[in-house]
Order: structure tokens, then sequence, then C-alpha cells
């Protein structure tokens, strides 16, 4: 079962307190919108999750990396019936795999001995030697090279061309996936395509989503 954890609206106290100790499986986006398609992406695809998953935003990267550190530190310590730790958040400038490591570091800064990170599918890592264990997926299409960041909306945009194929000649131009597609465009997008559609465009999220399924 999806439980959709709202930190604009409950205390970080009322979270930690009387959501977390509920849940199996806690799944961290970067913003809102990434909140909001992986929602959209069970639901399409039919992915049964198992256990109790709670999803929420850190409402940027930044505070992401902190509640990454924080959020693990108290489920090693206190909240032991969550299992798993799961993060979907953007490449931006960087590599797919740099932005792995840029969070690895952050966690290695505060003191945590990691000792293996691995690939388990598609943009998807497992960081090991921490408790729990940490699955990572990386939004951005990094073959569109010509593009100047990479972002979850690299993926609306490979979407819109498959219902539009006229979408191709703009994505060979476009500095960025946003001049395509805007973010509040993606969840409609989601709904009205074809569940194989979004299996392909978004394989990443459709790889955590199976990860922490198990």
């Amino acid at each position: 079962m999806l439980i959709q954890l709202k930190p604009r609206e409950e205390s970080f106290t009322t979270i930690l307190f009387q959501r977390l100790r509920k849940l199996d499986t806690l799944l961290l986006c970067e913003g809102k919108t990434e909140t909001k398609v992986i929602k959209a992406i069970i639901k399409k695809l039919g992915i049964q999750l198992h256990g109790n998953v709670g999803v929420t935003d850190s409402e940027g990267i930044n505070q992401l990396y902190n509640l990454t550190y924080i959020l693990t530190l108290l489920i090693s310590k206190t909240f032991k019936k969550v299992r798993k730790l799961a993060i979907l958040l953007d490449s931006e400038q960087m590599a797919i795999e740099e932005r792995v490591k840029s969070l690895v570091d952050s966690l290695k800064a505060k003191g945590y001995n990691i000792n293996n990170i691995e690939k388990t599918c598609h943009q998807t890592y497992k960081i090991n030697g921490i408790k729990p264990p940490i699955y990572v997926s990386i939004n951005g299409i990094h073959s569109l090279n010509h593009f100047q960041k990479h972002t979850i909306e690299d993926h609306g945009a490979i979407l819109l061309s498959k219902l539009n194929p006229n979408i191709k000649e703009k994505i060979k131009t476009a500095k960025d996936a946003q001049e395509i597609i805007h973010k509040e465009e993606l969840v409609p997008l989601i709904e009205k395509s074809k569940p194989e559609q979004v299996k392909q465009a978004f394989n990443h999220i459709y790889c955590l989503l199976n990860q922490i399924s198990k």
C-alpha cells in the first residue's frame, strides 16, 4: 500500500513518530513532481507494492541529502521496521554515476562506512554497508547529450515523442526537456499513454519500484 507523507501539511515530528513507524519502505523524492509521477506510474502499470510504502518529497536536492542522513540514522536506531530507503533525484549537470557518488560522499562525510555500490538495473543503484539499504534511481537521459541539464522531464519528452513523432525533431534542437514539456504535464501524459510506453520512457522508475517491491 502506498502512503503519501505530506511535509508541508504535517510536522516533521508527526511524520516520524506517527507515520514512519508504520512503514516497511520509505521512498524519498527530490521534489513534488517526482512524487506525483511515482504515484501515476504505480497506477498506470498496476504495480503491487510490498507492505506499506511511504512516499514524500524533500523540497530540493540539498535538503534530500540532509534528510537521507537523518532518516537513515533514525531508521537504523529507532524505526527498524523500515527495511528499505529509496531515493529518486535528477542528475542535472552530473553524469548518472557522479550523482550517485555525490550522495554517497555526503553520507561518508557524516561518518558512514559505505563499502559497496551495486548497479541493480537501469540507472538504479543499491548502496550497501548501511542499514537500511538505500536504493537510488537517477532521472535523466544522457543520450540526449546536447541537453544542458538532465531531469525527470527528459523522460516526459521521450514519452511525448512516442505519442507524437513530430516531437523528435524538437528534441534534437532543444537545450533541455523543459522546452518540450512542463512538469505539470507529466502526470496527464502518463495517464493517457499506454503502459508499455510509460515503462519504456520511465524504465528507471519501473526498475526502482520493482526493487522495493521484492
